[in-house]
């Protein structure tokens, strides 16, 4: 249910490698769109030298893209399926915000995921959630914390019931998971190491109430 390119091809030697997505063919023409990292959005100059949270990168979203609502939906989505399926390389350039002809900003299609908890540099996760300790979450306080750092930044946004129901209904997206890995294919001893990662955080979102 993510924001992705065009139908995908055959992955190529392990990898699947997407179609841009910064350009276009009209009238014979092409049409180059702009593109900008989350990093280059909120102002972050020197990436090795800052510690993020979601919470600063959803501010400075909040500032430049259309429709806020959808975006955030889109965000927190994309984040629940980094935690899943442990794609820790989740730094502020694997996530951009696509300019459109006609002006319009918001998060271009998925890019850059994959199951980096294989990678053998072991990769640490870069951008947290406030509550986020130990590979455990509490997502009431996540969503607290948010609606707060969002009062404090004026951020138009109160519709915390949309949020919670969204992340509530993510729990049985999850739950269909080792289903849709094992029909794409997904390494049996690959499954085997997310399962309980991908249960652990169904848990979580189903614990989650509104206050």
């Amino acid at each position: 249910g993510l924001r992705v390119t065009q139908v995908l091809p055959e992955a190529v030697d392990g990898a699947v490698l997407i179609p841009r997505f910064d350009r276009r063919f009209a009238g014979g023409q092409e049409v180059r769109l702009g593109v900008e990292s989350l990093y280059s959005v909120i102002g972050v100059l020197d990436s090795a030298d800052n510690t993020l949270r979601h919470h600063e990168v959803l501010i400075g979203l909040s500032g430049c893209v259309d429709d806020f609502e959808s975006e955030l939906l889109e965000y927190v989505r994309r984040d629940l399926l980094n935690l899943a399926l442990g794609n820790r390389d989740n730094h502020g350039r694997n996530t951009a915000v696509l300019k459109d002809i006609d002006g319009s900003m918001r998060l271009a299609p998925l890019f850059d995921f994959g199951p980096a908890f294989l990678d053998a540099r072991a990769l640490a996760r870069v951008i947290h959630w406030d509550g986020e300790d130990a590979g455990r979450r509490d997502w009431n306080h996540i969503v607290k914390n948010l609606a707060t750092r969002f009062e404090e930044a004026q951020v138009p946004f109160s519709n915390w019931p949309l949020l919670v129901d969204a992340l509530q209904d993510f729990a049985p997206v999850l739950d269909a998971l080792p289903r849709l890995m094992a029909e794409s294919g997904v390494a049996a001893h690959i499954m085997a190491r997310r399962q309980e990662d991908i249960a652990q955080l169904a848990r979580e979102l189903r614990a989650l109430r509104r206050e």
